[in-house]
């Protein structure tokens, strides 16, 4: 027997979008502001700011992780 999953969801469908913005901005690894308010101090990050993804009525903003 074999199963197949899957994901969706507003976070999945968020993420999938920030994925293509790392090519625009030049970026390796861009998170959300949620993200990176967990984020601990020491995490270098740069502020990309606020971009709009198809899909949502509301800005996303988003940050680079330094690493």
């Amino acid at each position: 027997m074999r199963f197949n999953y899957g994901i969706m969801g507003d976070t999945v469908n968020s993420t999938a979008r920030m994925e293509g913005l790392n090519k625009e901005f030049g970026a390796h690894l861009i998170i959300s502001a949620a993200t990176e308010a967990k984020l601990p101090p020491d995490i270098s990050r740069r502020p990309l700011g606020d971009v709009m993804v198809k899909g949502k009525t509301k800005p996303l903003t988003v940050f680079e992780v330094r690493v």
